[in-house]
């Protein structure tokens, strides 16, 4: 979350070319903002077709959901099989594809 943040903070302040604006500045920018807000929000309830998204994202969004898919089956198999193998066996599997898990979002988010 705090890379988001920080590439929103970069964005505000390419967006106004200095890093503290004047408060008419802000205020110009805010209102903007709000009027985007408001005219998109109409036009989505209008039954407006959403904006086309970028291929870069649908791909990362269908490689999120693949890893979370394959995240969930494996985790289902590792508590299945629990009873048969020794708990800590199993909390150590847990551990590693959880972290493998996280490791692969990281990489795919960009983080």
């Amino acid at each position: 979350m705090m890379i988001l943040t920080e590439g929103w903070h970069s964005s505000l302040n390419s967006q106004f070319g200095v890093p503290h604006p004047s408060l008419r500045v802000f205020l110009h920018w805010l209102q903007q903002c709000q009027f985007q807000v408001q005219s998109r929000a109409m036009q989505l309830t209008s039954r407006r077709s959403p904006k086309p998204r970028k291929k870069e994202y649908v791909q990362v969004d269908s490689d999120l959901w693949a890893a979370k898919v394959e995240f969930s089956q494996t985790i289902g198999w590792i508590f299945a099989t629990a009873q048969q193998l020794t708990w800590d066996w199993s909390m150590k599997q847990f551990q590693c594809v959880s972290y493998h898990y996280l490791r692969r979002c990281t990489y795919l988010l960009g983080c």
